[in-house]
């Protein structure tokens, strides 16, 4: 969510990513290996169960993804949040930002972190980024490697009110 902020007045916000809780089949949302799920998200909520085929004998597995392309908040870090579940294990579960010009073309290097999922728990996972200023728009990707399964739900994008330098030295 983003707040405009005009003479002291908080305007209404609006929503970065489409479909926040992956309500109705993830509407907005690419999915590889990825199937959405009415009631095993927290609370029994809708969720997506992300399933990556292993490694076997006919070749190499396949990754499980979402990805998203929305409009950029140009020069600004943000926040993306997702509660994960890991099934069989736990796992790694990595995100990607990737800038893009109004052509289409990369507006900057991706970066991707990988984060570790363990437990059985619903557990929030956040990762930051700033994005650079000639970015038109943002592609988000939600990534796991071949044979790790895990569920993913509530995912949200917001503009940061601080600077990640601050952040990161505190």
């Amino acid at each position: 969510t983003i707040y405009n902020d005009v003479f002291g007045l908080r305007e209404r916000p609006f929503t970065l990513l489409p479909d926040p809780d992956f309500v109705q089949g993830a509407r907005g949302w690419k999915l590889v290996n990825a199937v959405p799920q009415p009631d095993l998200g927290p609370f029994d909520g809708p969720a997506l169960a992300l399933k990556a085929p292993p490694d076997s004998a006919a070749g190499t597995g396949q990754p499980a993804e979402l990805s998203v392309s929305i409009p950029a908040p140009a020069g600004q870090p943000v926040r993306f949040a997702l509660a994960v579940q890991p099934l069989a294990g736990g796992g790694r579960i990595g995100v990607t930002f990737t800038p893009l010009a109004a052509d289409g073309s990369a507006a900057g290097q991706p970066e991707r972190d990988d984060q570790r999922v363990e437990g059985t728990d619903w557990r929030r996972h956040v990762w930051r980024y700033e994005v650079p200023p000639g970015a038109v728009r943002l592609e988000l990707t939600v990534g796991l490697k071949p044979g790790h399964q895990m569920l993913v739900a509530r995912s949200s994008l917001r503009v940061e009110d601080y600077e990640l330098p601050v952040l990161d030295a505190a």
